[in-house]
């Protein structure tokens, strides 16, 4: 997804992996091309990511049970999901709902603050409005 850059920080921190907190996206499609771009990155980092995120919730029905799977076997620490687009947070609160990840990445700033909506309500066991 990113290009090199995932393998120019793992060369990084080949020595240095256990001080660095990695954290990095799916952005796939399909299953396959998803399950190609976590294996590439999974070597890239040493055979773990802290945490691993499904951008844009890019088919995050396929992507969400391999990651877990991959969180099972003690290779991600944590998995969430991003989006940029206010529009598509109803979708998001749909995956946060299911208490199956732990971390959201979306935009908040002067200018986007319609995630309020989203992060004030963190976690989802505090309900929802």
């Amino acid at each position: 997804m990113y290009g090199v850059a995932e393998q120019v920080l793992g060369e990084s921190l080949r020595d240095k992996r256990a001080d660095a907190l990695v954290a990095t996206k799916v952005w796939a499609n399909s299953r396959s091309e998803g399950q190609a771009q976590v294996k590439r990155a999974l070597q890239f980092f040493g055979g773990r990511v802290d945490v691993y995120q499904i951008h844009n919730l890019a088919n995050w029905l396929e992507h969400l049970p391999m990651l877990e799977g991959l969180k099972e076997s003690g290779q991600i620490r944590a998995i969430g999901a991003t989006h940029y687009s206010h529009s598509a947070f109803n979708e998001l609160r749909k995956v946060i709902k299911t208490g199956r990840i732990s971390v959201i990445q979306i935009p908040y700033n002067p200018l986007q603050r319609e995630s309020r909506k989203i992060s004030c309500r963190w976690p989802p066991t505090w309900g929802w409005e």
